[in-house]
């Protein structure tokens, strides 16, 4: 049988499969304020590696006895996708800081927790949407956590704590009916600042 490392299957596999990771990478680290640029780079890459992809399927039904491990060509492929799949999201890029927010004074909120919000822009919107931001809740020293993503013409992320409890209210504009256009609470979810100091969470 014919070493499958010499196969031009194998060959591409590796190479679109490496190609596919860098525009990952790249996507993951500009796509906040250069998406338009990327959008056509990842579209390109992607179809290529789905070409590549179909052909390691049929490589490795075809060449079961000519080759050694025909398969190999599709795990790398599969591979690719999988480090995709469980790669960090593009919600929690921290490239593009925009401010931090003393919550002792956010919003009247007269409670001296110490805590801070720190805004991130994900995606930048321009001049054809708004921008999306992300959200990290930290007391600067013990814990770092992800609140959420939030669109700013469509909605907010308000944080709010009294004493040990802290509330964390996702709100949307209500698109239908004759509430439209009116914020409701879509998420909210509550946590205990003594469990986070000891939790030590670093999102």
């Amino acid at each position: 049988m014919i070493n499958i490392g010499k196969s031009r299957s194998f060959k591409w596999s590796v190479t679109t499969s490496t190609m596919l990771i860098i525009a990952y990478i790249i996507t993951w680290r500009f796509y906040a304020m250069w998406w338009f640029l990327i959008v056509f780079l990842d579209l390109i890459v992607f179809l290529f590696y789905l070409i590549v992809f179909l052909g390691s399927i049929i490589f490795s039904i075809r060449n079961q006895k000519k080759f050694d491990k025909p398969f190999v060509p599709l795990f790398i492929n599969m591979a690719a996708i999988l480090i995709l799949i469980f790669g960090p999201s593009i919600y929690r890029n921290k490239s593009y800081f925009k401010n931090t927010t003393d919550l002792s004074h956010y919003q009247g909120n007269s409670c001296e927790c110490h805590l801070y919000i720190e805004t991130y822009c994900v995606y930048g919107g321009g001049a054809l949407s708004t921008n999306v931001n992300s959200l990290y809740l930290t007391d600067s020293l013990s814990f770092r956590l992800y609140e959420g993503t939030y669109d700013e013409g469509d909605g907010a992320i308000v944080t709010t704590c009294k004493g040990d409890n802290i509330s964390v209210e996702k709100y949307a504009h209500e698109t239908l009916g004759q509430n439209s256009g009116e914020l409701r609470t879509i998420e909210k979810k509550t946590y205990s600042l003594k469990d986070l100091k000891d939790s030590h969470i670093s999102d």
